[in-house]
């Protein structure tokens, strides 16, 4: 038996160093292997990066990385507390864990009464002064929407992540693998129930209401933990399908579209970043407190079926890291705000990055306040045109596979 351990500062590198020593010693054949770090952050990032390690063993032969992917499922990551925890639990004296529920109740209260207390004062301006001196945005101190926004943003990245990994298994089953079709359906299915768990409801459907939202997110969910498993099952998946050369020989310079033509029809999602066009709604135009948020949209120059599908991969993994950013600032506040009355006969008009592209809504309401015209359009309205000219050149069984890549929707064609 043999142990090891990582003394250093925070930001040092801890993580880095104790993930080679593990990767090291499950290719070496370790029969058990525990990693224990302080943080849950830190066991999540560690099967992450040992999955990135083995798919970058690009010398090894396929069944020697398939035998670390396994050994890799078999390692145990813990934190220190959660070890100790079950230590005692093994004993039947285990120490009894604080109520963490009442702790965010009792915390929100606290803010609750700090903020009547500055309007009963009348300090606002002092509250903004302060913001000032701290060189902080005041609405990280005080947000009458911070909750909402940020559910928001975590809900629609969650629509993204269980759409980009279902096409991607998709795509696979297209040039023959259906290995990663039933896989990625099995992990959309996990996604779904994480949906469920969130909105009531598998599709996110009710999630987001007028003014707000139409849940908080549950106590009792660890689901920056629940999406770091997730990605790390997806990510094995990537590695194996993009090492099989029966799929990467289909993928490869199929159903091409030029940046050129791209920018001609206006394509719009992964479609337009996957022919080299830099465009992404939540960056160019944040809503729903994006701006707050550090993330880089995934371009690729290729234009073909494989940089779409590697469009939605990164977008994948950028997706967890941006919920998780989100959850990691999750301040408290209200689900929903007042609407107040819609004034008459204006034009208002809504933008947001949808997983397949940009989403316009435009809207008018009369003098009873009622709805009197609606436009939507669909990013597939400008996509499904850009399909033909990448079709051009191809052969005809590659249909299948390129329209695929696109997956834009048939009735978003009219909207």
């Amino acid at each position: 038996m043999e142990s090891i351990l990582l003394k250093a500062s925070a930001g040092s590198g801890k993580t880095s160093r104790l993930t080679r020593e593990v990767f090291e010693r499950i290719s070496a054949g370790g029969k058990f292997i525990l990693a224990l770090t302080f943080t849950r952050a830190a066991t999540a990032e560690m099967r992450s990066r040992i999955m990135e390690l083995i798919a970058s063993e690009k010398g090894r032969p396929l069944l020697d990385r398939m035998r670390l992917i396994m050994e890799a499922g078999r390692v145990g990551y813990s934190t220190i507390d959660a070890f100790f925890y079950r230590l005692f639990a093994a004993v039947n004296d285990a120490p009894r864990m604080a109520d963490e529920k009442a702790q965010i109740d009792l915390a929100r209260e606290i803010e609750k009464r700090f903020r009547d207390g500055i309007a009963r004062s009348g300090a606002e301006k002092r509250l903004i002064i302060a913001a000032r001196i701290l060189n902080t945005d005041l609405d990280l101190l005080w947000s009458s929407l911070g909750d909402e926004q940020t559910v928001e943003r975590c809900l629609l990245e969650m629509e993204r992540l269980y759409n980009h990994v279902a096409d991607f298994g998709a795509i696979c089953n297209d040039t023959g693998f259906a290995f990663a079709h039933s896989q990625c359906f099995r992990i959309r299915e996990r996604l779904l129930r994480l949906n469920k768990r969130l909105t009531g409801n598998r599709l996110l459907r009710g999630g987001i209401v007028p003014g707000g939202v139409g849940h908080d997110l549950p106590a009792d969910l660890n689901l920056a933990a629940e999406l770091a498993a997730v990605l790390a099952d997806f990510n094995e998946v990537v590695a194996i399908s993009l090492d099989n050369s029966m799929v990467r020989d289909r993928l490869d310079g199929a159903g091409r579209l030029t940046q050129a033509t791209a920018a001609d029809h206006g394509v719009l999602g992964y479609v337009a970043r996957a022919s080299n066009l830099d465009i992404d709604a939540r960056r160019d135009h944040p809503f729903a407190a994006y701006g707050e948020l550090s993330f880089a949209a995934p371009v690729y120059t290729a234009g073909d079926v494989h940089a779409r599908t590697m469009a939605r991969v990164e977008e994948v993994r950028a997706a967890v890291r941006l919920i998780q950013q989100a959850l990691t600032a999750l301040p408290p506040g209200p689900l929903t705000a007042p609407l107040g009355a819609l004034p008459a006969w204006e034009p208002a008009f809504g933008l947001v990055e949808g997983w397949r592209g940009a989403i316009l809504h435009w809207v008018m309401a009369d003098t009873e306040g009622k709805l009197y015209r609606v436009k939507v359009r669909d990013p597939s309205f400008v996509n499904w045109p850009a399909l033909s000219f990448a079709l051009l050149n191809n052969i005809v069984p590659d249909f299948p596979l390129c329209n695929k890549s696109f997956n834009q929707s048939y009735s978003g064609n009219d909207l």
